[in-house]
């Protein structure tokens, strides 16, 4: 049985804090997570830093943490939608939206070397909730045949850097318009051929 972690003292999680805010900032603006600036930056001697965070990966991986859940939540949430192909459309939106908001989330989700046990329970959550959408849609000949999660999960990648070459403020309405292209691209058509 695992026992869960005592709760932080609140300075502690008040210098965590402080450390997570320094570190979110480092990421949108490009920086790399190195553990002496960001203690600078959050005002805590970077000891601090490194109790609370083993390396810059677990660092990365709790900025992350959050979203991961909330997108978890809304993958739940579309599987019991009844039109599969809505539900698809809606998890697809609101993933690019997630990554275009949190930086260390599009971070975390492109690599496959985890730190943190938890971070790929979760993903492996993902996956399997994502596939599920996917085959559920496909399985009403709403996708074009031969599409799957993997091919799913390149392209979103793909419209994630696409709408982030745009301004920061124009890119989720760039990110809008290239998913609307690309799930008309992905719909079976209408005569029912696949092309």
């Amino acid at each position: 049985m695992t026992v869960p972690p005592s709760p932080l003292r609140r300075d502690a999680a008040r210098n965590r804090q402080k450390v997570l805010d320094a570190a979110r900032d480092a990421v949108a603006e490009g920086r790399s997570l190195s553990f002496n600036d960001l203690a600078r930056e959050a005002d805590v001697g970077v000891g601090t830093v490194y109790r609370h965070f083993a390396s810059a990966e677990a660092l990365r991986a709790a900025l992350a943490a959050d979203s991961l859940d909330d997108l978890l939540d809304v993958g739940r949430r579309a599987l019991g939608m009844p039109e599969p192909l809505e539900a698809l459309a809606t998890f697809l939106k609101s993933a690019l939206t997630a990554q275009l908001k949190d930086d260390a989330l599009a971070q975390i989700v492109e690599t496959d070397n985890d730190v943190d046990p938890r971070t790929s329970e979760v993903k492996a959550k993902l996956r399997s909730t994502f596939t599920t959408l996917v085959d559920s849609a496909a399985a009403t000949g709403a996708l074009r045949s031969g599409v799957s999660a993997d091919h799913l999960v390149a392209m979103l990648c793909g419209v994630s850097h696409a709408a982030r070459l745009h301004p920061r403020e124009q890119a989720p309405a760039a990110a809008d318009q290239f998913l609307t292209i690309l799930l008309a691209g992905l719909a079976s058509p209408p005569d029912g051929r696949s092309r």
